[in-house]
Formats: structure tokens, sequence, C-alpha cells
């Protein structure tokens, strides 16, 4: 395929994803990203407290909020994403002071917080595009342009990555999307290098990747298994591991700063959301309730390539898979991803109030690795045909998921899901109210505009000199002197520096300025009211009761009363007798929601002080 048709291909695909793009920046864990992003700007720390809405989860059923000892907002959720959101923040402040001093007039009075929003979602859908194209030029490593562009469009519309871009764009999934793609790119690079420095600023980048989103920890199994592997056969060295391990210490020594400063004590929050009394991964997998292959059935095919990857390994001599490291590469992806999968089935829930397989959305370039493992190890045009009918078929069936997502019907049908005629019916039914909830309207419209205007052509530029950069496919690729990089040792250098640098000085930003600002809050009044002090053991109690009495919700109206009674043990053993009455009060009110509303649980408990 051309490069001209393929660049012309991108170019509608990210034409697509602005004009369906959502500007309120709202999402799953909303509004902490942008909570995070107001607090850094503005105040200088990462204290998010006084930036949060009422709706937050921290927010508790009597209204209280509950933060730390040191008066800072406990929330686990990861705050490394701040270093790339700062800059689309800080430019729609840019926008609005110019158009202030010229007398433009874009820009409403009182309309700061909606331009803020515009950018960081536009944000979103940069990142994502990107994430695209470079997952795009990494599976050409392995495939032709052809399947791999199939494979790209496939894993995007058939999975939540299209909806988390376009839709719930306050997340951190997508940012989180193309540093996985980025940390594949940058291990690549660094060991077909010969210079033990690039193995440190892998390490550097990949510290601050972990300080983004707790998914990503789990990269280090394919990092370490490479590397071994590579160690194994005499092709790296130990001192290039050891210069691996010094670049993760000093980003991995900022997050731990930071998380003091929020916690008060040694506390890795993302660690607190893991159940260790009971397990979901049948129900992760195939539940009619945002199930991840219930919902995206095209995963069926991803991990089919996994069989297929070991197939293929373990079939082959030892000499063969010598000369095949592109194998051992897409081998421990598979690995990687199995045993994530697991993990997170060790969640409080499989759902968490979201859509389907929301965990798996960094993911994305496996997924594209493993789709186009299937599809080009098929040499029969019709075996490949039905392939791409199948997809198509899971394509619209993923959309239609979405789209009860969006209506609350799936909530509506946990009981028992009715037929699909009846399914796409209810959703002509409520077509008018899913197209104002996918298409942004009044002065976000307009402001999408201003924002997206002067930045569209450049990132398109950047995207065509990606593309420019098409890779080969052959037999020795970690060998590669043959390998087109998208980026030279001096880009790789310069983003890590960037993101260094970046989150160095919001962590000196944060230990100057946290205490500072707390104590003027405190003289304000501002924690006079509603706020109470948790205790180091209830710092995700809101988060947790929250998945657990969804999962409660979910058996119930299964008559899985069993399951129901093991959760409630499980609340009661984990918080106290105590809790019960608070639970139960708040089960009721989840209940009257989600039977007003049929709408994410997430969202409606939005209302549950109401």
């Amino acid at each position: 395929m051309s490069n001209f048709r393929i660049k012309f291909i991108f170019s509608i695909l990210f034409i697509i994803i602005l004009l369906f793009l959502k500007t309120d920046f709202w999402g799953p864990d909303d509004p902490i990203y942008y909570a995070y992003t107001a607090s850094v700007v503005n105040d200088r720390d990462l204290n998010p407290v006084n930036h949060i809405y009422d709706q937050y989860t921290y927010v508790f059923w009597d209204g209280t909020i509950g933060i730390s000892p040191t008066y800072n907002l406990p929330s686990h959720h990861n705050h490394g994403g701040v270093v790339l959101w700062a800059p689309f923040y800080l430019s729609a402040e840019a926008i609005r002071f110019i158009d202030r001093k010229a007398g433009l007039g874009m820009i409403p009075e009182g309309a700061g917080d909606i331009l803020n929003k515009v950018s960081l979602s536009f944000s979103t859908a940069v990142f994502g595009f990107l994430a695209l194209v470079l997952s795009f030029l990494f599976a050409r490593l392995f495939f032709s342009s052809g399947t791999s562009l199939i494979t790209v469009f496939a894993v995007f519309f058939g999975t939540p990555v299209s909806y988390f871009t376009v839709g719930e764009t306050g997340n951190a999934n997508i940012v989180a999307m193309l540093f996985t793609v980025l940390t594949l790119w940058f291990l690549l690079y660094a060991v077909t290098s010969r210079k033990e420095t690039d193995f440190f600023l892998l390490g550097v980048f990949f510290g601050i990747a972990m300080a983004v989103k707790v998914d990503l920890w789990l990269l280090l199994f394919v990092i370490g298994g490479v590397f071994l592997w590579l160690l194994y056969h005499k092709r790296t060295t130990w001192l290039k591991g050891v210069f691996f391990i010094a670049g993760i210490i000093p980003p991995f020594l900022f997050k731990t700063v930071n998380d003091f400063i929020k916690y008060g004590r040694l506390h890795m929050g993302e660690f607190g959301v893991l159940n260790l009394k009971d397990n979901y991964l049948i129900e992760q997998l195939f539940s009619t309730h945002r199930g991840f292959l219930y919902t995206s059935p095209i995963l069926f095919i991803c991990f089919s390539g996994i069989i297929i990857v070991l197939l293929k390994y373990f079939r082959v001599s030892r000499l063969s898979a010598m000369r095949s490291p592109e194998n051992i590469i897409i081998l421990f992806l598979s690995f990687y991803i199995i045993i994530k999968t697991v993990v997170i089935s060790n969640r409080f829930g499989w759902s968490g109030g979201t859509l389907g397989p929301r965990p798996l959305v960094s993911d994305f370039p496996v997924f594209v690795l493993l789709y186009g493992t299937v599809f080009s190890f098929f040499k029969s045009r019709y075996i490949k045909a039905g392939i791409i009918l199948l997809s198509g078929f899971f394509i619209l069936w993923n959309f239609m998921c979405s789209l009860e997502f969006l209506t609350g019907y799936d909530f509506k049908y946990i009981p028992g899901v009715p037929s699909l005629y009846e399914r796409v019916a209810n959703l002509f039914v409520h077509w008018s109210e899913i197209s104002d909830k996918c298409l942004p309207s009044g002065d976000s419209l307009s402001l999408k505009w201003a924002i997206l205007a002067p930045l569209f052509f450049p990132v398109l530029y950047v995207s065509f000199k990606l593309l420019d950069k098409t890779g080969i496919t052959g037999n020795s690729l970690l060998q590669c002197k043959h390998v087109k990089f998208p980026f030279s040792g001096k880009i790789f250098t310069i983003i890590t520096l960037f993101l260094f640098l970046g989150y160095g000085t919001v962590t000196v930003l944060n230990v100057v300025n946290n205490r500072i600002n707390v104590l003027r809050l405190k003289e304000e009044g501002f924690f006079d009211h509603r706020f109470f002090i948790l205790k180091p053991g209830e710092y995700e109690k809101a988060e947790n009761l929250s998945t657990m009495v969804e999962m409660i919700y979910v058996f119930k109206n299964k008559g899985d009363m069993e399951r129901v009674r093991k959760i409630e043990q499980n609340i009661k053993s984990m918080y106290g007798q105590e809790i019960m009455e608070y639970y139960r009060w708040y089960y009721k009110r989840y209940e009257e929601i989600v039977k007003k509303y049929f709408w994410p649980c997430i969202k409606g408990m939005n209302h549950l002080k109401n």
C-alpha cells in the first residue's frame, strides 16, 4: 500500500475523531485528572482537594469528604499524566489571554473552565491518534502495511479504545496507551543500541510511565523478559540491566515523595484496590454485564493470537527461535496480557462502573500485534475475508454495547438480555438522547474549533513525518540494522528529558507549595465543614465500597444470593460492623438511582447526596 494512501486514511481517521470528540473532559474517574492539572497550574502542587466537584468518589454518603492527615485528597489515581496535560491547559490559558488582549471576542466571559476542558479533551485525541500511528508503525516491523492498517482499525473500533478517545476523554488510559507503544519502541531502540546510556534512558522513561498509570507496572515483565532472553543468548550484558534499574530510581523516588506528601506515610494507593478475598476472572471475561469478551468480542481474535504465538515458538527448533527474536517480543507480550488479565480480576469488581475492558485500553499496541498474528497466519484470501467480516460484526456489537452503556440499558439487561432485535430497537427509541451525548454543543462547540484550528495541521504534520518511517519485516528484528525507527536517538533523548524534567519540576513544586497551600485553605476556612481525616486503612474505602455495591446489585438481580452474602461479609470484615448501616442505606439509594436514571453507576453515584 502506498505511503500517500496510508497518510490519507489516517487523516480521515483523525478528522472523524475530532468531529465526534466530546469536549467536557469528563471521564470514569472525573474530575480527578482535571483537578490534578488545575492544581499543578494554579496552585503549583498536587493536592486537588480544592478542585474536585461534589460528585467525586471521595465525597462520602453523608456529603463529607475524606482527606489524609496532610489534608491532601488521598486519591489512588496516578498523577503522572499532568506532565502531558499541563501544556494543553496552559495553551488554553494562552489562547484566552491573547483573545482578551487582542479584543477578538472569540472566548465568552466566564468560559475559561470550558476552554480548559476543551483543550484537555483535544489532548486525549492527539495522544490517542499518535498512539495509533506508532502502533501501526510497530506492527509494520512484523506485518505488511495492509495487514497492519487492518489490525489498527479493527482493534480501535472493536474495543473501548475508540470510546475513550472521543467519548469520556477525561481518562488516563489513552495517555497510558501512548506510553505503552513508546515503551515498546524505546525497548527496541535500547536493545539494538551499543550504548549503556540508552538503557538508562529507557529506565528513566519507564519510571515516569509507572507514575502515569498503574497498569504499566506489569510491562516490567516484558522488558525484563526480553533482556534476560538477550542475556541468555549473549546478545547483551548485565551492565545494561544495571543502567536500566539506575534509570528507574530517580522518577520512582519522585513518585514516592509525592505519595508520601499525599498520604502522610509510605502508601501505594493504586494497589489498595486489589481484592485478595475474591476473584472475578470468569465474570470479568464473560459476564453479559460489561464482561471484556462479551462487550468487545474482537478480543477473541486477539487472544487466539496468543495460541498461534505459542505454537510458532515451541514448534520450531531452538536455533530457529534464536533467529526469530520478533517471536520473543510477541511471546512475552502474550504472557504479559495473560498475567495482567488475571491480576486485574482481583479487583473488587470487574466493571468498576465503566465500559467493558477499559483496563486493557492501554494495551492497544499489544492487541494490534496479536490480531495481526492471527490475520497473517492464514494464507487463504477466503479465510482473511472471513476474519474481516467477523471483525466487522464484532465492531458493530462493540458499538451497540457502547451505546447501551451510554443509555444505561446495560443495567436494565442484567436480569436477562433480550433479543438482538429488541436491543437495537431500544437504541433507536433513545437515538436523540444518544446524539446529544455523543456530540458537543453550545459554547464548547465554538471553543472546540478555536482550539482545533491552530493545532490541527501541526498534529497531522508530525503524524505524516512518523508515517514516512515504514519499518521492515525480517528475521533479525533485534539485530535490526535495517529497521527504520520513527525517531532518532536524539528525539528519544529529548522526549525522555522533557518528561523527566517536567515530572521533576512538578515534584519540586509540590514539595515547596503543598503545605503552604494547605495552611492557606485552613485560614480561609475551607476545611471547617464536611472534611474529616481518614485512617490509613480507609484511603480506598469509598472506591472499594462503591464497586462492591455495584457487584451486589448485579448478583442480586441475577439471583446469585450466595455471591451477595460473600461480598457483604467482605465489607464487614474490611470496615467493621458499623459500616453495614451505611452500606444498606447506600445500596438502597444506589438501587433507586439506577431504576430512575438507567445510568452507569459511576454517574448514578453522583446523585447520591441529592
